[in-house]
């Protein structure tokens, strides 16, 4: 697996970055806390998701910023000549997760909790392992040293992943113990309360069914055939049955058809006698008709007179409405005419009228070129003095720019000063904490020499004088009084140096808190400067704005002089030009005037022509009716004779309408009469039919009370029958039940026996597993001791040549040939064994991984290493890179890039949000 790109978009500290990662050692360099360590961890989240983070997700985002901008980290790497990218993003209010994998440019998921698993499959490591295999923290190497031996060898086993060992056994042993539990509810339900077998009481109960099933089959035999006979008895009183039925339904259909005919016959009697009433009254209504019949003549000579009458009525109205319209037409006529003569007349006063006003349009559009003129001259001039007001502005500006830059004069000489002072209390602080590393190791070893000395002078006081040397086996005697002064005067010697180193320590130690104030003291004062050659930056950039704007202003200035001069002894006056316009509007009030009379004029000659018309039409319409005369009284009378002979007229239609039936009502009343007959006659023939039927109603009621009873015992039958089915089919039932509960007591047992089987072959696998976990445990101890030996002999030129984990992973270092513990060195060595041990559980944990990881990535690692050390650690890792293409080391040091292939700086503005950039 090798990086290429990660992108960050407000990730933590990061609003906006990109950074490409070349082959090589690459240094991640930068302050304490700008976001170093969150490029590694960016990398654990976009591949790994949320549970790779330190942190809740709403702490992922970064603080301030937009709601609407997702959290966003896309990483790109190749893996087995395969390119993958893989993006991943929280967005929306809630932080909503997303994620996208592209292998080679195509989509394979755009799921989060998919692309987890793609890549948890295809690099063949969950988060944990993953890490612990490229990725090693400065805490980790301290807590290597620091714990207890069996704390170490559990977190050394956890880091190489034999846990999952453990977790293995675990997993078997409960499977075992539900296995175990699922036997016990086998047995259970394979043996009944009073300790019977389920399976033997299930077999008796089957022969008892299959015995009383034996028994009710013949019963079920003799009812069919009692069945059978009362069914044949039932059907032939059916058939009889229906044969009486059928006469009855017959009788029936007679009863019901001879009652219809009685009721016939009566409402034929009945229509009959009303035919013969109508009859009589239209015979009576025909007398009517003959004595009134004359009264028609009369009424329509009237009507005829009235139609005459109401012609000549309209006709004289008609004459009397046109005269009227004669005479209005003749006035109107006559008053339309007085006023056209008025208005032509009124028309004369607006001759000549058109000159004038084309004279005075003339002299306004001169007076219209002389404003123009004048108003651009106003323009320039006021421009002229807008642009010598912002010179004289713009030149106080940059006076006043130029003065406040003084104060910052000499600022960057004073930031190098600084920053050299820097840079030269890291390297004192450096000298120091390696002098206290080293009095530290001094004082312990000469404490622990003291305590020898002690122990040695209390053994051989306790021998006395006649006590065997524990060195030499001999006799002390005389020697005894001399070994004891001599190691009193050792231990007195050692417990001065002792109290010196002590007393050289606690100074050094005051010193490097002193070198700390001091230099934090000078590092504000380093942003401080900062802070001002930026705002000095900042003068620069404005003095030469104001500079440039200064120069346009008076190139301004200049070209309008030049344009003014144009526009000299050009002046305008107002008034003049105000008193042409009034004029000319006036003259335009006069011509819309001219052409209102003018209209007025047309539309009064158009009038007068159209009443002319219509009095020569009101002429000839009057022609041919003037002397059309009419006399109302004479028309009263005709309208009183006629209403009085239209009463007797509507009479005479009526009689008519109604003699008309006459014919139509005696056909009738013949008609009654033959069909009263054929009714009487049918009536005859119907009782003649029953008669000859012979029904006996009575009989048939008995013979249907009789098939009801043989029924009836026929159902009774198929009853005690269906109870007998019912017994038997239960019976047969209770067997099936019976043999499913047999078969299901046969699957239990076996299913028994094989939970039985499962367990013995767990047992095996666990005791497996536990052998295993002896073997890998006793296999990687020599790995990691033979690994971290190499690279502890290459970081210290060969002085230690080997580093040991015991069984009971206590570390310990061979200084010439001879292994001791890790406290006897000083602290910068202990660091540097814990490297070599952390950097050897990577490499096992990546020779053990399918997938070979070419990267590492190292935090803050160099601890209290000298110069020497430190330079030692990047050649290390520079042959390192036979194993590993990529070797990143996450550092605040700043002396040790020049060590290194690449270097990514991170820096944080004053914004707090942090920037990365690889630097040349």
């Amino acid at each position: 697996m090798l990086l290429k790109t990660i992108t960050l978009r407000n990730y933590r500290k990061y609003k906006n970055a990109a950074v490409e990662f070349p082959d090589g050692v690459i240094g991640i360099i930068g302050l304490n806390g700008v976001g170093k360590t969150t490029l590694v961890e960016a990398i654990g989240w976009v591949l790994f998701g949320h549970h790779a983070a330190r942190t809740k997700k709403e702490d992922i985002k970064r603080e301030g910023a937009p709601q609407n901008e997702a959290c966003r980290v896309a990483l790109e790497f190749e893996l087995e000549g395969d390119s993958y990218k893989v993006l991943r993003e929280m967005a929306g209010k809630n932080l909503v997760p997303k994620a996208s994998l592209l292998i080679n440019g195509k989509l394979l998921t755009n799921n989060a909790e998919e692309v987890t698993g793609v890549i948890e499959d295809k690099i063949g490591m969950d988060y944990q392992s993953f890490f612990t295999s490229v990725f090693a923290r400065q805490k980790e190497l301290n807590a290597l040293s620091s714990m207890k031996a069996a704390e170490r060898k559990k977190l050394i086993l956890r880091m190489l992943g034999i846990e999952r060992i453990e977790k293995s056994v675990q997993a078997i042993r409960t499977d075992k113990r539900g296995k175990a539990k699922k036997i016990e509810g086998i047995i259970s339900a394979t043996v009944d309360k009073e300790g019977n077998t389920k399976l033997e009481v299930l077999n008796t109960k089957y022969e008892e069914q299959s015995k009383a099933k034996e028994v009710l089959l013949p019963v079920i035999t003799d009812m069919e055939a009692s069945k059978t006979v009362k069914g044949q008895e039932a059907e032939t009183a059916r058939h009889e049955l229906e044969t009486a039925t059928r006469k009855y339904d017959i009788y029936v259909e007679l009863s019901t058809k001879l009652g219809e005919r009685r009721r016939d016959l009566e409402n034929t009697r009945k229509r009959h006698e009303e035919k013969e009433r109508e009859l009589t009254d239209l015979l009576a209504k025909t007398n009517r008709l003959v004595a009134i019949e004359s009264k028609e003549e009369q009424y329509f000579a009237s009507r005829a007179k009235k139609d005459e009458l109401v012609a000549i009525r309209e006709n004289y109205r008609r004459k009397k409405e046109l005269l009227t319209r004669k005479e209005n037409t003749t006035a109107e006529i006559g008053n339309r005419e007085e006023v056209l003569k008025g208005l032509k007349a009124e028309i004369l006063d607006f001759a000549g009228l058109e000159a004038v006003i084309e004279s005075q349009v003339q002299q306004k559009e001169e007076l219209e070129v002389i404003r123009t003129k004048y108003q651009q001259k106003e323009e320039l001039l006021r421009r002229k003095q807008r642009t010598i007001q912002e010179i004289g502005v713009r030149e106080e500006n940059a006076k006043s720019l130029r003065a406040e830059r003084k104060e910052f004069e000499g600022l960057e000489e004073r930031l190098d000063e600084v920053r050299d002072r820097i840079e030269a209390l890291r390297k004192q602080k450096e000298h120091l904490h390696s002098s206290l590393g080293a009095l530290k190791s001094t004082a312990l070893q000469t404490k622990k020499e003291i305590m020898e000395r002690i122990a040695k002078k209390k053994q051989i006081v306790e021998l006395g004088p006649d006590g065997e040397c524990p060195m030499c086996e001999r006799q002390l005697e005389t020697h005894y009084e001399g070994l004891i002064t001599k190691l009193r005067d050792e231990i007195a010697a050692k417990k001065e140096i002792y109290h010196s180193g002590v007393s050289e320590y606690k100074t050094k130690k005051d010193e490097l808190a002193s070198k700390e104030k001091e230099e934090s003291s000078a590092i504000i004062e380093d942003k401080d400067l900062e802070k001002r050659l930026t705002k000095k930056r900042a003068l620069d950039v404005k003095i030469e704005t104001e500079g440039k704007e200064l120069r346009d202003r008076k190139a301004e200035l200049n070209a309008l002089i030049a344009e003014l001069k144009l526009f000299e002894g050009i002046e305008f006056d107002e008034n003049v030009y105000k008193t042409v316009i009034s004029k000319l509007n006036e003259l335009e009030k006069r011509l819309m005037q001219r052409k209102e009379l003018e209209v007025k004029i047309e539309q009064e000659e158009r009038e007068l022509n159209r009443w002319n018309k219509e009095l020569e039409s009101v002429i000839t319409d009057l022609a041919p009716i003037m002397n059309v005369e009419f006399d109302e009284n004479a028309y009263k009378d005709v309208v009183s004779v006629l209403k009085r002979l239209e009463v007797v007229y509507r009479e005479i239609v009526g009689l008519r309408a109604e003699i008309a039936r006459t014919a139509e009502v005696k056909n009738d009343v013949q008609r009654l009469s033959e069909l009263e007959r054929k009714v009487v006659e049918g009536i005859t023939a119907l009782r003649r039919q029953i008669g000859d039927l012979a029904f006996d109603k009575m009989a048939y009621v008995a013979q249907k009370v009789g098939y009801e009873r043989k029924r009836e015992e026929l159902s009774q039958m198929k009853l005690k029958l269906m109870e007998k089915r019912n017994e038997f089919e239960n019976v047969c039932k209770d067997i099936e039940h019976v043999l499913a509960d047999i078969a299901e007591q046969k699957r239990l047992i076996a299913e028994k026996e094989d939970e039985e089987t499962a367990i013995m072959y767990l047992n095996l696998l666990e005791k497996i597993m536990n052998d295993f976990k002896v073997y890998m445990v006793g296999m990687i101890r020599p790995m990691l001791s033979d690994s971290a030996s190499d690279m502890l002999r290459m970081l210290t030129d060969g002085k230690y040549s080997k580093l040991e984990l015991d069984e009971n992973y206590d570390v310990f270092i061979y200084d010439e040939g001879t292994p001791y513990e890790l406290n006897r060195f000083s602290g910068g060595e202990e660091d540097l064994a814990n490297l070599c041990l952390r950097l050897a559980i990577s490499a096992v944990v990546t020779e053990r991984s399918a997938i070979q990881t070419n990267f590492i990535i190292l935090d803050e690692i160099f601890g209290s290493q000298d110069a020497l050390r430190k330079r030692n650690i990047i050649t290390a890792l520079n042959e390192l890179s036979k194993k590993f293409r990529q070797i990143f080391l996450i550092t605040h040091i700043e002396e040790v890039k020049d060590y290194m292939e690449y270097v990514l700086r991170v820096t944080e503005d004053e914004e707090g949000v942090s920037w990365v950039r690889m630097e040349g």
